[in-house]
């Protein structure tokens, strides 16, 4: 099944033109933004802090940050348990990050994929040995979302 999902969005991939964005992202200061970060280690070094890649991501705030926090308290405490492994996300690209209490500084994106997380855990119950298809390449920010899983992660 996943052979086949992988080769139809190649498919559809491959149809599309230039003339027809494909996505939110495909505007030409974000695509060479990327690339750029892509080439160069120093501004790879902080991707995360550029205005053109916040059009995109890492453009949750404080307070939005806070709501995701207490949501993940309220709904999958056990999440807070291993807080250091969601925090490797914060290391790579230099995010903006916030005191938020009791966990410290953390970027309120990886708090959002923290939520996404325990929404899908509490949709799908225990998601070990999972196959978890995400379209898109991103950061990969997902799939540091299940830090102690054996979650076979896709990304077309």
């Amino acid at each position: 099944m996943l052979s086949m999902l992988c080769a139809m969005a190649n498919l559809l991939l491959a149809s599309i033109t230039p003339s027809h964005p494909t996505s939110a992202t495909d505007f030409s200061a974000y695509t060479s933004y990327c690339q750029q970060a892509a080439e160069d280690p120093e501004v790879f070094a902080r991707f995360k802090a550029s205005d053109v890649y916040q059009i995109v991501l890492e453009h949750v705030n404080y307070s939005q940050g806070k709501q995701y926090l207490d949501l993940i308290i309220a709904q999958s405490p056990e999440f807070l348990d291993h807080i250091e492994s969601f925090r490797m996300n914060d290391s790579i690209g230099d995010p903006t990050v916030f005191d938020y209490a009791p966990i410290g500084r953390m970027s309120p994106t990886t708090l959002r994929y923290m939520k996404v997380a325990s929404d899908l855990t509490i949709l799908f119950g225990d998601l070990n040995g999972a196959s978890i298809v995400e379209i898109g390449g991103g950061t990969e920010g997902s799939a540091k979302l299940f830090p102690t899983s054996t979650i076979l992660k896709n990304t077309l």
